[in-house]
């Protein structure tokens, strides 16, 4: 029975306009990492305190362990709070996420971070049979196609 597994990271994100939670739900699966969904809660007061009217979240994304990012587009619509990263690269990744409004961005919420494996594991070794044991021949080599 093939379980999978999924680790949640949660940080509680400060952006200027109120709170964002993001969790980050990770395959421990390496064959499952191919993408990864961003969700948090809806901002709803300016920093005066007033009603938010949002637009929109910004996402934003680094591939560089958090020393430069890039904006991922399309923002996501207002009254969307997830968001899924459908190509997530290999190396260490961080997302920031920012709320919008007409009158433009709110500071960038802290960072969430993880690492996607850079290469594949080695192959199994030393693979046996326990009891019961009868000799055969190996199969013929296979010829190349």
């Amino acid at each position: 029975m093939v379980q999978d597994m999924r680790l949640l990271l949660l940080a509680l994100l400060l952006g200027v306009w109120g709170s964002v939670t993001v969790v980050l739900a990770q395959s421990v699966d390496p064959a499952a990492m191919i993408s990864r969904t961003l969700t948090w809660s809806a901002v709803t007061t300016n920093t005066d305190g007033t009603p938010a009217a949002l637009t929109g979240y910004q996402m934003y994304r680094s591939t560089d362990n958090g020393m430069t990012f890039v904006k991922q587009t399309p923002a996501v619509a207002p009254n969307t709070l997830t968001w899924t990263d459908q190509n997530v690269p290999p190396g260490n990744i961080c997302y920031e996420v920012a709320a919008l409004n007409a009158v433009g961005e709110s500071s960038r919420s802290n960072r969430v971070c993880f690492s996607m494996p850079t290469s594949l594991p080695n192959a199994p070794v030393g693979l046996s049979v326990i009891g019961g044991m009868v000799p055969v021949m190996p199969p013929p080599a296979r010829r190349a196609q």
